[in-house]
């Protein structure tokens, strides 16, 4: 169990490395423009994982960043407390969805992301997830739950080999 956690530990620690330069954007400082804009245009997602190729029964570190490049503020409204979610298809089939056993407060929220300001998350999919998973091709997509942004998505391809 140890041996699991430390493995684990050192692969958030090298997705944290890899994502580097943007994990480290930090939200400008000074008057904050009084038009407020959230159009996908404007907002870049990114998801990343610590490799592609994986044994059924590995842990994938993944992480995922949504920045506003615009120059004035996103508000975001999300209608849970929910702002994010992962679904991981095989042959376009969800066979995993992070949310599937969480609860989430339900109440509207709002976020403002200042510009330059990101939402950042790391998160592991554990052995005990993968273990169950068919050698082949998947795809692990993120999406961003706020109302303005129910299109915005993006996904990166993962491979899982038998052990």
């Amino acid at each position: 169990m140890r041996k699991t956690a430390v493995f684990s530990g050192c692969l958030l620690a090298l997705l944290l490395l890899v994502m580097g330069a943007d994990a480290c954007l930090l939200p400008r400082k000074g008057k904050e423009p009084e038009r407020v804009l959230a159009k996908p245009g404007n907002l870049h997602l990114e998801i990343k994982t610590d490799r592609r190729v994986y044994t059924a029964g590995d842990p994938v570190a993944v992480s995922f960043l949504l920045l506003n490049t615009s120059t004035a503020p996103a508000r975001l409204t999300f209608n849970t407390g929910q702002i994010f979610d992962l679904v991981l298809s095989h042959k376009g089939q969800a066979v995993w969805r992070w949310s599937a056993d969480k609860f989430f407060t339900q109440a509207i929220q709002e976020k403002t992301l200042a510009p330059q300001e990101f939402i950042f998350e790391v998160l592991l999919l554990t052995p005990e997830t993968t273990s169950r998973l068919a050698a082949g091709e998947y795809e692990l997509e993120v999406e961003i739950t706020a109302v303005q942004l129910r299109s915005l998505s993006k996904s990166v391809p993962l491979q899982f080999r038998e052990k």
